[in-house]
């Protein structure tokens, strides 16, 4: 059985109770948060328009199929000041609440509610927002004015609030409950580690200084399994994927589309050493966190 979904879930089913309703249902956002949300999506768009005509170059069916497989489980994070990726690890479609995973240091700033809890936005996929440039107006006339057209449309019925529920620094991981998941977000499923070797193809979605819902492709290059993580040890998968700012807190991928690790640094200076926590450290976090819960 999945650890990620039977430990977190199980727990956190019974410990939501208190978390506020979705989007709007309490507090509008303010203008502040309205202002930050188009200052970060601002002239953002899908891909480089000179090199891919506005799609994704991929390489041959399986990645096509991996990227239509896993892209809406990658929804942007938008905090108070920081922005990157994140990952859908858990879905109840009964009540259509989500557990997301992405990294603690974009979250470390997060939007606070009047009662002062950590609140971040979440951007998930839709066509409609990939085929056209966004632009700071656009989005504030989208969120504050209500304005009526199919970009807009899209944006407030892609957008989510989120909420904080825990972050482990050292591993530099953080987990988001949100509500009301959009249709059709399939969580993304964990790979095992240990099948997991040097030289096995993996693949990275994310959005990369701005290039939203951008598909890379890579090799393991090596699994550390004593990396450092504050005062102790953990597993890090090493990848020379291509990656960059806004790609933290993304997943790393089989190319099966299943979970091996999330990203979470690129080494200053040097092409090709980049990091992800491996999915054995997020298992890990979550089953700490669940138990933390249960001791509250």
């Amino acid at each position: 059985m999945r650890l990620i979904h039977v430990t977190v879930v199980l727990v956190f089913a019974s410990a939501i109770s208190f978390l506020p309703l979705a989007f709007g249902a309490e507090e509008p956002l303010a203008a502040e948060t309205i202002s930050r949300i188009a200052d970060v999506l601002g002239d953002r768009q899908l891909a480089p328009p000179d090199e891919t005509a506005g799609g994704i170059i991929t390489r041959g069916a399986s990645l096509r199929d991996l990227y239509r497989a896993t892209v809406r489980a990658v929804p942007i994070v938008v905090a108070q000041d920081g922005t990157g990726s994140s990952i859908v690890i858990s879905l109840n479609r009964t009540e259509s609440w989500g557990l997301v995973v992405t990294n603690r240091h974009v979250v470390e700033k997060p939007f606070r509610t009047n009662k002062g809890e950590p609140r971040v936005l979440l951007l998930f996929y839709d066509p409609q927002l990939a085929s056209e440039p966004f632009s700071p107006d656009k989005i504030q006339q989208c969120i504050q004015v209500g304005e009526k057209s199919p970009f807009c449309d899209a944006l407030r019925k892609s957008l989510r609030i989120a909420a904080v529920l825990g972050t482990d620094p050292a591993r530099d991981l953080a987990l988001l409950y949100v509500e009301d998941v959009p249709a059709g977000v399939t969580p993304i499923q964990e790979a095992s580690l240990e099948t997991v070797e040097p030289g096995d193809d993996v693949a990275v979605v994310g959005h990369p200084k701005g290039f939203l819902w951008s598909l890379t492709r890579g090799i393991v290059s090596a699994i550390r399994s004593k990396y450092p993580m504050g005062e102790s040890q953990g597993t890090v998968i090493q990848t020379q994927t291509p990656i960059a700012p806004g790609n933290s807190g993304g997943p790393l991928l089989t190319m099966e589309g299943r979970l091996v690790g999330v990203i979470t640094w690129q080494l200053a200076g040097s092409q090709g050493l980049n990091g992800a926590i491996a999915v054995n450290e997020v298992q890990k976090f979550a089953a700490e966190l669940a138990a933390k819960s249960r001791k509250q």
